[in-house]
């Protein structure tokens, strides 16, 4: 199926421009079917308009064009909040902030742009072969992007289905990147429909499909639930504490004191507010980093944390928190020993004789490093 556009848009350079904004705009409403909007049709409407644009395209090149541009949209608009972390007032690399919010959309947008080049090489778009090509390269794209250096699998097109319970079942069958498989051939299934040069019946059939694998999913979904109802374990509490402290003031060390204080005192909940069904264990969750040197290298916070994990006479209290940690290892920098950090996760039992530590290792650019820092 061929489009004649009008004649105003006939000029090389107003046909190539539009093809750009909206491949970007493609990506953007793409954007909206993941949290927080969680609109699932956005998805649909998103990936469809790439397959079109992408259908139109005669080189590998254009292909790579259609597929880096929908990447910017869809990233940028996924990855807005990546940056907030150096709008704290006071922060030395606040210059980074540019570079943070458009410069890891620009390198995921990457993987978009070679594995639609790749598919436009293998096979034409408007053939049943070309479909399952973009589907397969487009998920082999999440996968690498997901995978490849630290791995990044941030709003993979198979999330779309993540506060839809009863969709979101398919995955202990399928995994995240076979739900993305999926996703991606349901979305993208008009804009195929669209330039596929077949008769009404297969694109019948092809319409069927799609309609009979989503109702399967969601009843195998819905049916799965309600198999495995919920069941409410009394004899284990989780107490999350949120002490909704601003980002400006967590950081300010004339504040750390106040806030340890604020946060200890929202978790110290009466025994007696469970009701009959006091639990045998009870777990405080703190939120992340929210035990910094300051506080802990200080005795008297030590012994604040054990009486307040001792304030629970019948339960087991154990402390689940977010810590920046200073580790025991020196690290060489540059010929130079310095002091590692972690931001850990730590289980500290009631008498704080007991502490484990988890050091997360995938940290996330920007928001918890400055990539190449040292040059």
């Amino acid at each position: 199926m061929h489009y004649d556009p009008p004649r105003m848009f006939e000029k090389p350079f107003i046909r190539k421009l539009l093809f750009c904004l909206a491949s970007i705009a493609s990506g953007w409403i793409a954007a909206f079917a993941m949290s927080p909007a969680s609109f699932w049709p956005c998805l649909f409407v998103g990936l469809s308009a790439l397959y079109y644009l992408y259908s139109r395209t005669e080189r590998p090149m254009q292909a790579y064009a259609a597929g880096f541009l929908f990447g910017i949209g869809y990233f940028t608009t996924g990855l807005w909040w990546i940056g907030n972390a150096l709008l704290v007032e006071g922060n030395e690399f606040a210059w980074v902030w540019p570079i943070s919010v458009i410069g890891l959309p620009t390198l995921l947008s990457l993987f978009t742009g070679l594995y639609l080049s790749i598919a436009r090489i293998m096979t034409p778009p408007d053939t049943a072969k070309g479909f399952l090509a973009f589907a397969f390269f487009l998920t082999l794209s999440e996968w690498t992007r997901g995978t490849a250096f630290t791995g990044f699998p941030w709003n993979l097109y198979g999330y779309v289905w993540a506060e839809h319970l009863s969709m979101a079942q398919s995955f202990h069958y399928f995994g995240a990147y076979g739900m993305t498989f999926v996703s991606v051939a349901w979305a993208a299934a008009a804009g195929f429909l669209y330039v596929w040069n077949k008769d009404p019946l297969p694109k019948i059939i092809c319409i069927g499909a799609v309609a009979a694998t989503m109702g399967a999913m969601y009843l195998v979904g819905t049916a799965r639930l309600e198999n495995n109802p919920t069941t409410f374990d009394t004899a284990n509490a989780v107490v999350v504490v949120q002490p909704n402290i601003p980002q400006n003031m967590k950081w300010d060390p004339s504040a750390t004191q106040a806030n340890f204080i604020k946060t200890v005192r929202l978790s110290e909940v009466p025994e007696s507010s469970f009701g009959e069904d006091v639990p045998e264990n009870i777990f405080i969750v703190w939120p992340e980093t929210a035990i910094s040197p300051a506080v802990s290298d200080m005795p008297q916070n030590v012994e604040t944390l054990r009486r307040m994990l001792g304030g629970y006479k019948v339960s087991d209290a154990h402390l689940v928190t977010g810590i920046l940690r200073r580790k025991p290892d020196m690290v060489e920098r540059d010929g130079v020993m310095e002091t590692a950090y972690g931001n850990s996760v730590a289980l500290i039992d009631k008498n704080l004789s007991n502490i484990r530590f988890y050091d997360k290792y995938n940290l996330v650019p920007f928001g918890e490093f400055i990539p190449f820092q040292k040059w």
